[in-house]
């Protein structure tokens, strides 16, 4: 077992050897510039993905280990959060349009 891991990393050792002579600076510099592109592309997406995955694997840990109406108790909560959050603001617009409308009115009484 001790041979293959040696031997694996002897063959590693020589693959980037040869990599490192067939590739000049500007090539290095080129595969690098790939190299970090790439990770940053892939983390990017990972960005964009994360809350989808997240949702996702939350819900299969919930329904695995407690069932679908824990998920579905979950999934209510949320919403009910959410339609609060939604309340709220909607309440603090009005309040503030009303008096913004009210001051308006007082205005137009004082000048006209």
């Amino acid at each position: 077992m001790t041979n293959n891991i040696d031997i694996n990393q002897f063959n590693d050792f020589i693959n980037n050897a040869n990599s490192a002579l067939s590739c000049d600076a500007d090539c290095q510099d080129k595969k690098k510039r790939n190299e970090l592109k790439k990770k940053y592309l892939e983390a990017k997406t990972n960005l964009l993905t994360a809350p989808v995955q997240l949702e996702t694997t939350y819900k299969n840990y919930l329904t695995y280990t407690k069932g679908d109406d824990a998920y579905n108790e979950y999934q209510e909560r949320e919403l009910q959060e959410k339609a609060k959050t939604i309340v709220s603001t909607l309440n603090l617009i009005l309040v503030m349009e009303y008096k913004m409308l009210r001051n308006i009115m007082i205005l137009i009484v004082v000048f006209y």
